[in-house]
């Protein structure tokens, strides 16, 4: 099964056993399907809001002999917030194509409405609001496992391994372990988002009063800026 370099780089994140797998606003399937035929010992879930998306896939996999065990995978038409979670198993959610809104939104109803008592890891791929999503995730008390950059076509995606219940690192608004400057990809998007934060200070300061993104100098540009500026030092 060919997968585009973003979804095999996601599937090469999942190294653990779990029982259940949740391929969450999952489009076509793909990723689902790729870890159904890889991970034999996780039942895997597909689910999307969009119900002629669900039925497609539902359809697609009952005629396809490499699924036919249909005690492991299962089809769901439901927000992905509102997954449903046994407490005494262990569970992988992979929200990726979504952007940081919405992927936050959906951390947050998982973990503080619907879960709170449940040892959930995530692999995370944002599409926009990268610092915002990093900077809630942190607030959720998430540990990083693992993250990595990618640039596929024009677009870099930055994608994370989290946890609610195992020892990691903390998460960096910036990435950490993630960064290789010795890798033209990276040393591209480190130029591309000091630029871009650069910018954004000179229009700042040629406003004469700096906007904070949800009241806190953590997510100012300034900051992220210098947290870049550090990165680039330290290589």
């Amino acid at each position: 099964m060919k997968l585009s370099q973003r979804l095999q780089t996601i599937l090469n994140m999942v190294n653990d056993k779990y029982d259940h797998v949740w391929d969450t606003c999952c489009d076509h399937g793909l990723l689902g399907r790729a870890i159904y035929l890889q991970k034999p010992s996780s039942t895997v879930h597909f689910v999307d809001v969009m119900d002629h998306l669900i039925k497609n896939i539902h359809k697609e996999l009952k005629q396809d002999p490499r699924f036919s065990d249909d005690s492991r995978w299962f089809t769901h038409t439901l927000d992905s917030g509102q997954i449903p979670l046994q407490t005494a198993q262990s569970h992988l959610v992979i929200i990726a194509g979504v952007g940081g809104d919405l992927l936050l939104k959906l951390v947050q109803d998982i973990l503080l409405k619907h879960h709170k008592n449940t040892k959930i890891d995530f692999i995370l791929c944002p599409v926009r609001q990268l610092h915002k999503v990093r900077f809630g995730l942190s607030e959720l008390s998430l540990r990083l496992m693992d993250e990595t950059l990618i640039k596929e076509f024009a677009h870099y995606y930055e994608i994370l391994h989290v946890s609610n219940h195992k020892k990691g690192e903390d998460i960096s608004l910036v990435g950490q372990s993630m960064w290789n400057l010795n890798r033209r990809v990276d040393q591209e998007y480190l130029r591309k988002n000091l630029k871009h934060y650069g910018n954004m200070c000179k229009q700042v300061n040629k406003e004469g009063a700096e906007t904070l993104n949800e009241g806190t100098k953590k997510l100012s540009a300034k900051h992220i800026l210098d947290l870049y500026k550090a990165l680039e030092i330290k290589q």
